[in-house]
């Protein structure tokens, strides 16, 4: 009887396994936790907004996103003559919502009726039609422990789908890799493969959507900053260098106050009076002492990007331009590999749910983990002031080459020079005029829209400070982006058509 037992035993832990791992809940999303996948070097960030019960069925929402060139599903009209550049759309990565059945099964739906069927709790080696249209089976292959970003280890279901796409959710964690499932439904989505990247709630990779992460700062840490005007002619007009560095870090509440230090160059390049669309800054260079300030962030923090990837925190009024669109977040090698979120500013109208640019004014902004804003961009009556994050020490790491004051101050550098192109009347109407600088040679000149889309382009042999006109007059209005490339330089000045 004894020698029976330890078989016994054995067979007895096999059905109780069994038992478990096919009573486990696997589910894709849960409410409450953010999720972040990774594609090349792109980060797509997604949420449950919402959930109900429909005939005894669990329905999630996904949080809708900011979809560049629309279109607009509201059937409320916008006002006549307004620009759409993006518009509030149900679909997310995975489809506007996700359905989860008594069975086990999920469905995820897409705005447009079309659904996806996920089975959680099929044996493996069984195969099931997935997707309608276009035909895609998919079969449940293996379930295994394996490692979730090397922290974890956790149950595993593998899908492989017929068409050699390969599906892994985790138990606890959601997918850890799968298509963009509304690819196969929504033309707007383009293929993606994601793969897991972060769920900060349950202590999985970095936060990024808080302005407690965007300024994570340290006593110690030095920043570099450069700063250039550039007129309606595209002169620079104004340049400016700033070192700053965080003397000490404290806390009050739920706020953290740094104090912070900094210093700050000038050189103008102008003259005062000038008249509208030339440079009015004094020609003079100005070298301030340095000063001490404090930076207090809080949950409310006034510029906090709270917005997911593609996401948007709408404002008040249309023609305010304070609603902020993502347009993305990324991790390269510039910065390090530290996520960067992409803002632009626009108005928004709450009938029509879409966002507007202003004609003559836009301001666009890039936060990175830890380092806060690291690019600014303003554009106002065809001017253009940029700010960016040269370089910058953390502890003992390091990003790009910091120049100190003194020496910038020691080298007079010959900035006024007469750019490649000037355009101009902008914003313009039907006639566009092109002059170019002291350089001759053969120039690609390219037009595109705001989706990237090249609407105009040509060729042309240039001599050194001659004149085109050029004629527009079926253009619609809107935003463009006119290139010019000659000799490996390339220019870019932001137009509006009127």
């Amino acid at each position: 009887m004894r020698k029976l037992l330890p078989a016994f035993a054995v067979i007895f832990a096999l059905i109780i396994s069994g038992t478990t791992v096919s009573a486990q809940n696997y589910q894709p999303f849960r409410k409450g936790l953010t999720y972040h996948y990774i594609a090349r070097d792109s980060i797509y960030s997604m949420r449950i907004d919402s959930a109900k019960v429909v005939n005894g069925d669990s329905v999630f929402v996904f949080n809708p996103i900011a979809r560049k060139g629309g279109p607009s599903i509201s059937n409320c009209m916008p006002p006549g003559g307004l620009y759409l550049e993006y518009a509030v759309h149900p679909n997310n990565q995975f489809g506007s919502q996700m359905q989860k059945k008594t069975n086990g099964d999920y469905i995820f739906k897409t705005y447009q009726g079309a659904e996806f069927l996920l089975k959680t709790k099929a044996a493996i080696g069984q195969s099931w039609s997935a997707f309608s249209n276009p035909a895609i089976t998919a079969t449940l292959t293996s379930r295994t422990f394996e490692p979730v970003k090397n922290t974890v280890s956790d149950s595993v279901l593998t899908y492989t789908l017929s068409n050699g796409k390969t599906i892994k959710l985790s138990k606890n964690y959601g997918f850890l890799k799968a298509p963009n499932l509304s690819q196969y439904s929504d033309a707007y989505f383009k293929p993606r493969e994601l793969e897991f990247y972060a769920l900060p709630e349950k202590g999985l990779g970095n936060t990024i959507n808080s302005p407690f992460a965007i300024f994570d700062f340290q006593p110690g840490d030095k920043f570099s900053l450069y700063y250039k005007h550039l007129d309606v002619h595209n002169s620079v007009c104004q340049e400016e260098w700033t070192e700053r560095e965080i003397k000490a870090r404290s806390t009050s509440g739920d706020t953290i106050i740094y104090s912070i230090e900094e210093q700050r160059l000038s050189k103008g390049y102008g003259s005062p009076g000038a008249p509208m669309g030339w440079c009015s800054a004094s020609k003079a260079t100005t070298l301030t002492p340095k000063y001490t300030y404090d930076l207090k962030i809080s949950a409310d923090f006034p510029n906090a990007p709270y917005a997911l990837s593609h996401g948007f925190i709408a404002g008040g009024s249309l023609f305010s331009q304070d609603s902020r669109v993502s347009k993305a977040i990324i991790s390269q090698a510039k910065y390090n590999y530290r996520e960067q979120m992409q803002f632009t500013n626009l108005g928004f109208d709450s009938c029509s749910k879409i966002f507007s640019p202003g004609v003559d004014y836009g301001v666009q902004n890039t936060y990175s983990v830890g380092l806060g804003e690291t690019r600014r961009e303003i554009f106002s009556m065809g001017a253009t002031e940029t700010t960016t994050l040269e370089c910058y020490t953390k502890g003992t790491e390091t990003y790009g080459t910091c120049r100190s004051l003194a020496d910038i101050l020691a080298v007079k550098e010959e900035v006024n020079k007469k750019p490649l192109v000037q355009a101009f009347p902008n914003p313009f109407s039907d006639e566009l005029t092109l002059t170019f600088g002291e350089t001759s040679g053969i120039t690609q000149l390219t037009m595109r829209n705001t989706l990237g889309q090249i609407v105009w382009q040509k060729e042309t042999a240039t001599s050194a400070n001659s004149e085109i006109k050029l004629q527009f007059p079926e253009l619609p209005k809107g935003i463009y982006l006119l290139q010019a490339s000659q000799k490996g330089k390339t220019f870019t000045s932001r137009l509006v058509k009127q």
